[in-house]
């Protein structure tokens, strides 16, 4: 009887991971070049579509845990959301740009970047057999929010890092700010002076970025507009600010980029909370 409930579990844990590799196929590669006929759309996602089951449970099982004010002890729940959409952003001039940018990396990083460990959850897998890779490059998926008309913007437009810290600090200089946690994101989805209800619709991009050879940051840089020179001379392709537990001055990863086509908005989720939530921001909320 051990050996039979071992042994489903085992098959389970094998369906599990099938399903895994099943879901990041339908969305590892790097968006195609498009034709000269392409042209800027943004596309909903059926509920039952793979890249949208991916994508939800890749946003909702990044949430945690947040301070109830910036200089709290008390830690509240972390969020409850419902994803309501899943867009696609097609822009022909910004994936191109993107393009270039991983071009550009494979000229400078001929035999690719060194890992970061800490950001892993978010790294963007190879996948055999299923379209081109800038794995070895650093790709993760990242998460940036604002609201609702400026990530309109940004899709047209792309990601500005000269508007770096518009919206909130700059702890870590002039640069378009991203982390690996969306709970983190939702704090930016609306103006502080201005905030929505605790039901309303928020967006959240979930972008591509092209780390390259990531710098580490456990102080302020506040002064930045750019990484920092690595051993040989030339400039780190973006910061990373590690947590408090390991001795950084946050309490979820942040990753800056300081450079246009550097990542590309390919994911537009809309959210809400749920009423049962009670987590940090939905406390600040009017009802």
């Amino acid at each position: 009887r051990d050996d039979s409930k071992a042994d489903a579990a085992r098959l389970q844990r094998e369906v599990e991971s099938l399903k895994k590799r099943i879901m990041w196929a339908h969305v590892s590669p790097v968006p195609p070049l498009p034709s000269h006929y392409d042209e800027f759309k943004v596309e909903s996602l059926e509920a039952s579509h793979p890249a949208f089951t991916f994508f939800a449970e890749f946003f909702r099982g990044s949430c945690t845990q947040h301070r109830l004010d910036l200089n709290s002890s008390v830690m509240c729940p972390k969020p409850v959301l419902k994803v309501v959409n899943v867009e696609v952003v097609k822009n022909p001039r910004l994936i191109k740009q993107y393009h270039a940018k991983l071009e550009d990396l494979q000229g400078l990083r001929k035999f690719g970047c060194s890992p970061v460990p800490a950001l892993s959850p978010a790294k963007v897998p190879v996948v055999s057999g299923f379209g081109p890779s800038a794995e070895k490059f650093n790709e993760h998926f990242l998460f940036h929010g604002a609201p609702a008309g400026i990530v309109k913007e940004i899709c047209r437009g792309g990601f500005d890092p000269r508007r770096g810290g518009e919206g909130a600090g700059k702890l870590f200089g002039i640069a378009t700010y991203f982390t690996t946690t969306a709970s983190k994101s939702d704090i930016y989805t609306e103006q502080f002076t201005a905030r929505l209800s605790k039901g309303a619709f928020r967006q959240i991009i979930i972008a591509r970025a092209l780390l390259g050879e990531a710098f580490r940051t456990a102080s302020a840089m506040q002064k930045s507009t750019r990484p920092p020179d690595g051993p040989d001379g030339r400039p780190y392709d973006c910061v990373w600010a590690d947590v408090r537990e390991n001795g950084g001055i946050v309490d979820h990863f942040e990753v800056m980029l300081y450079e246009r086509g550097q990542a590309y908005p390919q994911i537009i989720v809309t959210y809400a909370h749920e009423t049962s939530c009670r987590c940090s921001e939905c406390a600040k909320r009017p009802a």
